[in-house]
């Protein structure tokens, strides 16, 4: 491990993978129970310990001793921008026509995951026109329509039964070469056990899609779901499949 890192907390490496899939102070926060003030210290000594001045840049360091790499999460190629973390850091924001809007929905949710597909969901969720300039074309279509919902519901119950590894292996390939297995376990974990235990969980609605920003073209279902836990009522999940070759695959996994 680089220089600077293997003087980090464990506790300290939690706050920098959270960074790097997309998360910012404040969510971290909220997500770990600590405050605001907490995580801007945790992340002003990961920065002092690597010797950078942005914590993203320490973020995606230690993403990369860990062969999981920032270009992996697609925040670039969907167009989050990668805005400050806290008044300490020098990075500004990005600047594009999704600048301001997907971060916010970001932070508001519990995770995003696979986030090469968060822009597709977000339009989904909001009810947005299909992009022309990003080729993007959604359907709503009933649920007795949908070819994806048994594949997504076995896929759900791996996690429901914390079998991360598993639920990795099964997802699509082209989540596998988004995030890696062990980044993935570390992350669904710290998302989905405050949650505590599946209670219910119904279709809301499934919305069919050819091509989504920053993914490769090819038959898509989004799923989405309401779902309570035992620590968090009404919680939305939605699950983005794709077809690969005569079954699908899990391609995108949120929680807001």
């Amino acid at each position: 491990m680089p220089d600077g890192l293997d003087g980090l907390t464990e506790k300290e490496k939690e706050t920098l993978r959270l960074l790097v899939t997309g998360h910012d102070a404040k969510s971290i926060a909220r997500e770990l129970g600590l405050s605001v003030h907490t995580i801007n210290d945790r992340l002003r000594d990961t920065r002092r310990k690597i010797g950078v001045t942005s914590s993203r840049e320490a973020a995606r360091i230690l993403a990369q001793a860990e062969d999981t790499g920032p270009n992996k999460f697609g925040a670039k190629k969907m167009g989050v921008s990668d805005t400050t973390v806290d008044a300490h850091s020098s990075e500004q924001p990005a600047r594009n026509k999704w600048s301001g809007v997907i971060p916010a929905w970001l932070g508001g949710g519990m995770l995003v995951l696979s986030v090469v597909v968060a822009v597709a969901v977000f339009m989904s969720s909001v009810g947005m026109s299909p992009d022309s300039e990003n080729g993007t074309s959604m359907t709503k279509i009933e649920v007795s329509e949908a070819a994806s919902i048994i594949f997504g519901e076995q896929w759900l119950k791996l996690v429901d039964n914390q079998n991360w590894s598993k639920s990795w292996s099964s997802a699509g390939s082209f989540f596998r070469s988004q995030i890696s297995e062990k980044t993935w376990s570390a992350t669904i974990l710290s998302v989905r056990n405050p949650l505590g235990t599946l209670v219910s969980r119904s279709i809301l609605k499934v919305t069919k899609a050819t091509s989504l920003p920053g993914a490769p073209d090819g038959e898509y279902e989004l799923i989405e779901f309401q779902s309570n836990f035992t620590n968090k009522s009404d919680a939305i999940e939605t699950l983005v499949l794709m077809k690969e070759e005569n079954t699908w695959k899990t391609v995108g996994y949120f929680i807001r």
